[in-house]
């Protein structure tokens, strides 16, 4: 009897380890947020039982800030809430098992952070308009993403003058409240 429970021990014990090793090598990603109260980032490592999405391990959390974010409160378009418990909305989540993973939020305010400064320097009454918006949709009851937002940057900068923008951006809202 001995044998046989150190036997079923040895292969849980084998099988456990086989599948950590295996998510360490091929399940390695990491996730990522913004909290549109404290307008900050938080992300962390992950690994994934490859072919799943069942984390075998979660790494600590490190906060961060995007670089645009800075100019905005700087600007004055942006203050961080006093809220007691801050939101914290999905922004990617990538992993060595799949492409893609992260939202058009944090492309934009992470890796084209530079060029939303230049644009928002170049076209200064049309992001008074944008980021009180784009703040206001990122923290409106029920939000669990970033897309509004994303979809309000994206129609500034089709945007030929602030009175198109803020007719596309009541559109949106109108498509919004409907769907």
């Amino acid at each position: 009897m001995r044998g046989r429970l150190r036997i079923i021990f040895v292969v849980c014990g084998s099988a456990l380890a086989t599948v950590y090793v295996a998510a360490a090598g091929f399940g390695g990603g990491g996730r990522g947020y913004f909290s549109p109260d404290t307008l900050d980032c938080r992300t962390h490592a992950e690994w994934l039982v490859p072919l799943t999405r069942f984390p075998v391990y979660r790494g600590p959390s490190s906060t961060h800030r995007y670089p645009v974010v800075d100019y905005l409160v700087a600007r004055g378009f942006w203050s961080a809430s006093d809220r007691p418990a801050p939101r914290w909305l999905p922004t990617f989540r990538w992993n060595a098992q799949w492409k893609g993973g992260h939202s058009t939020f944090h492309y934009e305010m992470g890796r084209r952070g530079d060029d939303w400064v230049a644009w928002s320097d170049a076209n200064p009454a049309t992001a008074a308009a944008l980021w009180p918006m784009v703040l206001a949709a990122l923290r409106s009851p029920g939000v669990t993403g970033t897309r509004d937002a994303s979809d309000l940057m994206l129609a500034a900068r089709l945007a030929k003058s602030v009175e198109e923008f803020e007719k596309q951006a009541h559109q949106l809202a109108a498509v919004r409240t409907k769907g």
